[in-house]
């Protein structure tokens, strides 16, 4: 795996622009096959918490501690949430997905049932670490 410097932004959007995120960590950038995955270190509100991104041609999967969630072209998917006081079932539905180069741009929604809960912009990108970084 190789060293890489990661950059993760994310805007939450709910009638208006309510959240914005931004972080950026080292992390490592492991390739397979049509998969690129960054593994790192991000914040949550437990703290640090791993979260690994995999990127393929119409699909992206985030996984952290208590959850995976899956973003596919074209399809609406359901995940859970697990939490210290149950689970919550979350259907996400992916708006726009653009791959250039090293960096990626995800929009998807949000739902609860049939209430939308947000909309949702990430914006993440990697470069290699240099030995002397």
């Amino acid at each position: 795996m190789k060293k890489v410097r990661i950059n993760y932004e994310s805007h939450i959007f709910q009638e208006e622009h309510i959240d914005h995120y931004k972080e950026e960590v080292i992390g490592e950038l492991e390739i397979i096959q049509d998969e690129v995955r960054l593994h790192c270190l991000l914040s949550s509100l437990e703290g640090k918490e791993e979260t690994t991104f995999i990127f393929k041609e119409n699909e992206i999967s985030i996984k952290r501690k208590n959850y995976e969630l899956l973003l596919s072209k074209g399809k609406t998917l359901n995940f859970e949430n697990n939490t210290e006081y149950g689970s919550i079932v979350f259907t996400t539905k992916l708006k726009k997905y653009l791959i250039l180069a090293n960096n990626y741009v995800v929009n998807y929604e949000l739902f609860i049932g049939n209430d939308s809960i947000g909309s949702y912009v990430l914006k993440i990108s990697y470069e290699e670490v240099k030995e002397n970084d």
